[in-house]
């Protein structure tokens, strides 16, 4: 972090106020106090800083300045002493960009458990209001079974918007589970926010009923590492990731998930095209004349025949209006598109441009 312990003069009082200067920075003489008369700040002073700055301009909010420049919400808020809900910004008013690690954890306190006798993994996650992949995940515990009594583990505090995440590649690997006797592949599934088809695809297991005590199997989490070969538009940083195995999707920015989402493709004779492709249609409401249904945010990827396949939130029934699929998000389900829930959807419309790559890996 940067040290300002160098403008504290004797009575503690100093108002810092960043007017930035290409190529110096001057170091103000702290305020002198007169002899029973209250010391008086500075009017201004110019500071030695790492971050960057920048000028918010007409039509700025902080969600899209924290977009635009690549940084986390909450920790732009932190470090400029706003709240992302409440703040109002001006255009010309300068703020600063987080540059050290410690600007970017900006997380709410997590508590600590010690474990009693007795006492699983699963449980303590249930009491405490967390997946079992989120205990994990906040523990770098790969295996789950490995637990024993006065261990201490930390509960993550409440997720608020815009946490930051860890800094640096985002996290991803494998859990490894050992099978007891009565487990399922769904159950495993459930427990570790997957799929069957991921643990079989990720284990080279014939089927999903090959499944024993004993059996030590590994369940990604995380982003899946892509090749990218990007298409040949300007690149932003923002990408998106569809994992057909384990029918999950993530918008990445600069190489960290931004968003985390489940989402469904095809399968079958409508298996989703693996690949990396530039979005070359952008509609707030696209429509399928061959299945009569209306598409909505509907970014389109590739053609098969006479169609284009691409990525849309749950589709409406033309003569019913009726929302279809919504019950399905997270498993195969389409007739070869990706399908969100439309609030996410919306989300992935509103950051997404023509050119923006999208990979579709197993």
């Amino acid at each position: 972090m940067v040290l300002w312990t160098w403008l504290v003069s004797a009575l503690l009082l100093a108002v810092l106020a960043l007017q930035p200067h290409p190529g110096q920075a001057q170091t103000p003489a702290p305020p002198v106090a007169q002899p029973d008369t209250p010391a008086e700040p500075p009017a201004t002073s110019r500071v030695v800083s790492l971050n960057r700055t920048m000028t918010v301009r007409d039509g700025d909010n902080l969600g899209w300045i924290a977009l635009r420049y690549g940084v986390d919400l909450a920790a732009l808020t932190a470090l400029n002493g706003l709240d992302s809900e409440k703040s109002v910004i001006g255009m010309g008013q300068t703020l600063l960009l987080p540059a050290t690690a410690d600007e970017l954890r900006v997380a709410a306190p997590d508590n600590i458990h010690t474990v009693l006798q007795g006492e699983s993994l699963g449980l303590i996650a249930q009491a405490n209001g967390l997946s079992l992949h989120e205990l994990l995940a906040a523990n770098r515990i790969s295996d789950p079974n490995i637990i024993q009594p006065g261990q201490k583990l930390v509960i993550p505090g409440p997720v608020r918007e815009g946490k930051a995440s860890a800094v640096g590649p985002a996290r991803s690997g494998f859990f490894y589970h050992n099978v007891r006797p009565g487990d399922t592949m769904s159950q495993l599934a459930q427990e570790y926010e997957t799929t069957p088809q991921a643990i079989v695809r990720y284990n080279s297991l014939p089927d999903e009923q090959t499944i024993y005590s004993g059996l030590e199997v590994r369940i990604p989490y995380g982003p899946p590492v892509v090749a990218r070969r990007l298409p040949p538009t300007p690149y932003t940083g923002t990408e998106f990731i569809v994992s057909i195995t384990r029918q999950r999707c993530w918008v990445m920015q600069n190489g960290a998930p931004l968003y985390d989402w489940k989402c469904s493709t095809g399968q079958g004779q409508w298996a989703t095209r693996t690949g990396s492709f530039p979005i070359k249609t952008k509609l707030e409401m696209a429509q399928s004349s061959a299945y009569r249904l209306d598409m909505p945010f509907w970014l389109g990827l590739y053609d098969v025949g006479d169609f284009e396949n691409g990525i849309h939130g749950l589709p409406v029934e033309w003569d019913t209006g009726q929302k279809l699929w919504d019950t399905l998000v997270g498993q195969p389900a389409t007739f070869g598109c990706a399908m969100l829930l439309d609030e996410d959807a919306a989300t992935l419309f509103a950051l997404s441009y023509l050119g923006m790559p999208v990979h579709i890996v197993d």
